[in-house]
């Protein structure tokens, strides 16, 4: 299943679809409860200032750009550091 989010990139409005487990797994990252109207909104505001943050507004794929982040949220320092190496490695 898909959650979807109204984001602004620059002064254009956009859709972005995420996993419900990537939603879940976020909110509680936040501290929050899933599945409730203030969570959503608290997804949305943290999408939006990281979508700012990188001032792009001709961003495409931001969906999948998103996903990223909020992967790379969740993983622990660790992980993040061993996925750094391993690119290192492969590329």
């Amino acid at each position: 299943m898909k959650e979807r989010y109204h984001v602004r990139l620059g002064e254009r409005r956009t859709t972005v679809c995420l996993d419900t487990t990537l939603s879940v797994l976020l909110s509680l990252h936040l501290g929050l409860e899933p599945g409730t109207m203030g969570t959503h909104s608290a997804i949305r505001s943290w999408m939006q200032e990281r979508i700012d943050r990188v001032n792009d507004p001709g961003r495409i794929r931001v969906s999948q750009w998103l996903q990223r982040e909020i992967v790379e949220a969740l993983i622990s320092k660790d992980l993040a550091e061993k996925y750094g190496d391993w690119l290192l490695k492969v590329g």
